[in-house]
């Protein structure tokens, strides 16, 4: 069975790797699909037929099916993600990427060279991935399927497959838009990121959204993120600084700007006020307009 956002945290593992004084070795079952970054040092990784040299920064990509031995030097770091199909087969990407995805993923790529910043980009979202699922916080399966799709995004960007439609009709650019903003929302996303992630200019991304919703892509995804937090702050008990933390904010007052500006109201007034009208009874004279 396909997996859920309920239940994908037992989906998949993450963790950064440090080896100090000694060189770490790692035998690499085949039971899942296995994304390891090395952000410094060396090493090398063994399969049936190949024997490669690893120097940072790099990447190695192995698909489910595949045993490897994995060496790292005294001194290096990174990080590994292990993940199952199933879970990779529900994250909720584009067509066009989900197609391009289904030939990238099924082919080992063995100590690719990458630049530092995507080297570092990846390590923290495995870093994120892993600190979700020691935390298992509310809402943890959603942030850990979140950033899953970041990660299978960013090896679709490096790879030489990317394919979309010449000229991508309105709704397709629509549609993508909306289905990119749940996966991404709390990963502040700028409106070039949507644009970059669909495969067109953000002018033609601006046209078909304002066409199709009636507002420019970032009013839609404002609004989109304001709805999560007035979700988060009515259904949970969640401090403020958490709740911007889960949706993408490193500081707790731009998020209590930005709520206000939304709503007139910053996040603890609203969250009072909707306290407060959830504790009148239904019928009484206080809920009379």
């Amino acid at each position: 069975m396909p997996a859920s956002t309920r239940d994908i945290t037992h989906e998949l593992e993450a963790q950064g790797v440090r080896s100090a004084l000694d060189a770490g070795q790692w035998t690499l079952h085949g039971r899942r699909s296995r994304c390891f970054v090395l952000t410094s040092g060396s090493g090398h990784i063994a399969t049936g037929a190949e024997n490669v040299a690893l120097r940072a920064p790099c990447l190695v990509w192995l698909p489910a099916g595949q045993t490897a031995y994995l060496t790292m030097q005294a001194g290096s770091s990174g990080a590994w993600l292990a993940v199952t199909q199933e879970a990779l087969g529900h994250l909720a990407l584009p067509g066009s990427i989900a197609d391009d995805l289904r030939h990238i993923l099924l082919r080992p790529q063995l100590g690719r060279p990458v630049s530092p910043d995507i080297a570092r980009r990846l390590t923290d979202q495995l870093l994120a991935i892993e600190g979700e699922l020691r935390a298992l916080e509310p809402g943890a399966p959603e942030m850990v399927k979140h950033l899953l799709a970041a990660v299978v995004i960013g090896l679709w960007r490096m790879s030489d497959r990317i394919s979309h439609p010449a000229r991508a009709l309105p709704r397709f650019i629509v549609d993508n838009f909306l289905q990119l903003l749940e996966v991404h929302l709390h990963d502040q996303w700028k409106v070039v990121d949507y644009a970059a992630a669909i495969g067109v200019s953000t002018d033609r991304l601006n046209t078909a959204v304002r066409r199709g919703l009636g507002k420019a892509p970032l009013e839609v995804i404002h609004d989109r993120t304001c709805a999560a937090a007035r979700q988060m702050l009515e259904s949970s008990g969640l401090q403020i600084d958490r709740v911007a933390a889960l949706l993408g904010f490193d500081d707790p007052a731009y998020f209590s700007r930005f709520f206000k500006r939304l709503t007139g109201l910053s996040p603890r007034q609203y969250r009072h006020d909707y306290a407060s009208r959830a504790a009148v009874p239904p019928g009484s004279f206080a809920a009379w307009p």
